[in-house]
């Protein structure tokens, strides 16, 4: 088969199979407003929108434009649930000032940000957005290599590190970097079949990055919630403690996963393919439940 056929085929694929772990996701939280189904359904919506980025000018540009400006609107729904979920988790049973009545205002304000999302969900399914967005984005026109892309992410996501782990970072700095990271992730998580190992490498020293990167934001996150629903001194002092101490253990992580020295190898190895497209492997059986880890 010739290559320019096999990376469509790739591209086909791979797209399809994270649509149809959309369309599952979507289901399942329409049952479930639990936070894991919640949390489920954005790590699906940010893989299938990282997909329709990666493959940019190989989709139809203006149907994946469309799609993506829907995709915002779920994303948000979910975002309103998912940020009372992180508070209402890292609060636990901890024994502070205030915790117990600043859980109570959190959970009011889940309890009303649900309908919002399951409006939302229930749209989806009602246009029938999982078989429409399928055959709009079918139509592969594959015109350039996807190796370039690949590399050019990569010292995009070395050099923004770099200056994300410095002991002047700004809380935007870091914000920007997390979000890079977590693309970045998925990224490779698409191109994994097809690069094999060189890819798995990168996933390897990544995943433990992106972890403490999504634990700092976690913390910033909730004190500013906690704020706003008029969280105690004592809460904020807590959270802000948590946040420093993820912060030197992103800074330690990021000089131990991604040296200097070893960056331009690290990028020399995702030159080619190290093997045939597998796309069947890429996201997953929409049919049942998948193992999705929970990093997102």
């Amino acid at each position: 088969m010739p290559v320019q056929d096999r990376a469509r085929n790739f591209v086909s694929e791979t797209t399809t199979k994270l649509l149809e772990r959309l369309a599952f996701q979507v289901n399942t939280t329409l049952h479930s407003h639990h936070a894991d189904p919640v949390h489920d359904l954005r790590v699906a919506i940010r893989r299938f929108h990282q997909a329709l980025v990666a493959f940019r000018g190989v989709l139809p540009r203006r149907e994946v434009k469309r799609v993506r400006r829907k995709l915002k609107t779920l994303i948000d729904a979910a975002g309103g649930v998912r940020d009372c979920d992180v508070l209402i988790k890292m609060l636990g049973k901890r024994d502070l000032p205030g915790v117990a009545t600043l859980k109570k205002k959190v959970q009011e304000h889940r309890k009303a940000a649900v309908p919002v999302l399951v409006a939302a969900l229930e749209r989806w399914v009602a246009q029938r957005s999982s078989s429409k967005w399928r055959s709009a984005l079918l139509a592969c026109q594959v015109q350039d290599g996807l190796q370039p892309r690949l590399r050019r992410a990569a010292r995009k996501f070395l050099a923004n590190g770099e200056a994300a782990a410095a002991e002047k970072a700004s809380a935007e700095d870091l914000h920007r970097f997390r979000i890079e990271a977590k693309k970045f992730r998925y990224t490779l998580e698409l191109f994994e079949p097809a690069w094999g190992d060189p890819v798995s490498q990168w996933l390897a020293r990544l995943k433990p990055v992106q972890t403490v990167l999504g634990d700092v934001h976690d913390s910033f996150m909730a004190r500013d919630i906690a704020e706003r629903f008029g969280g105690s001194r004592e809460i904020d002092a807590w959270l802000k403690r948590r946040q420093r101490r993820k912060l030197r253990e992103f800074r330690r992580l990021w000089q131990e996963s991604f040296p200097v020295p070893d960056q331009p190898l690290r990028i020399a190895a995702l030159r080619r393919p190290a093997r045939k497209p597998a796309a069947s492997t890429t996201a997953g059986e929409a049919a049942g439940p998948v193992a999705v880890p929970r990093t997102a």
